[in-house]
């Protein structure tokens, strides 16, 4: 039996978080949300940084609500509800409220 075993550390770059997939909105809600970065994700000025499943993901903070859907400026996502979206939006300003800046 063959066991893999992660024990290398680096330090977050702005390269690094330019490399990081973007997270889902059921993504948002399962991650553990590490901080936020201003002006370094492209097309994002203000960016959280989500830790899950041993995964790094971005999540952009710039979004508009618009009845069933919320919308940014690279795209969006539409919800089965309205209260589903609300429930979501609701979510993500708890979130957004309580991360720190992570200074790079």
């Amino acid at each position: 039996m063959n066991i893999e075993i992660k024990t290398t550390s680096i330090k977050l770059s702005k390269s690094i978080i330019n490399q990081m997939v973007v997270s889902s909105p059921s993504g948002l809600t399962s991650s553990e949300c590490l901080g936020y970065v201003a002006n370094i994700v492209k097309g994002s000025g203000k960016s959280l940084i989500l830790r899950r499943d041993g995964q790094y993901y971005t999540f952009p903070c710039n979004w508009d609500k618009a009845s069933t859907s919320i919308r940014g400026r690279t795209g969006g996502w539409t919800f089965p509800t309205e209260e589903a979206c609300d429930a979501f939006w609701v979510e993500l300003q708890h979130v957004i409220s309580r991360a720190e800046q992570i200074y790079i």
